[in-house]
């Protein structure tokens, strides 16, 4: 019996055991579809978002803003679910740092630097 545990254990990844560790990639195009905020209180509100704007992740560490930030170019880093992004233009804040998440296949950015007095996150929806 203890053999058989440990055969079976040998065969089943750490991925699988523990699907957490899902590695999701945020390469390529995402359109702002949600501002997600709350006003105090438990509730959380959605607000659609109409406007066309959108980020890239470039594999290189390159970021592209088609409208959603201030700075129409910066350079990202992931650690874990922490992403920082450096801008290197007067109309953004030089650094930004959002906490990602995931829902199905949206990207949830949550502002971690500056931050929302109360629960705030941005929605993306992958565009490939």
């Amino acid at each position: 019996m203890i053999v058989w545990l440990l055969f079976f254990i040998s065969c089943v990844s750490e991925r699988e055991l523990n699907p957490l560790l899902e590695e999701r990639s945020i390469l390529g195009p995402w359109k702002f579809s949600e501002y997600l905020f709350s006003p105090g209180g438990p509730q959380i509100h959605r607000s659609l978002v109409a406007e066309d704007k959108a980020i890239i992740f470039r594999k290189n560490g390159a970021l592209l803003s088609h409208g959603f930030f201030q700075c129409d170019q910066g350079r990202y880093t992931l650690e874990g679910n922490a992403l920082t992004i450096d801008f290197d233009c007067s109309e953004e804040p030089e650094k930004r740092v959002f906490i990602l998440s995931w829902e199905g296949d949206n990207l949830y950015m949550e502002p971690s630097f500056p931050r929302c007095i109360e629960y705030c996150a941005y929605v993306f929806v992958n565009e490939l």
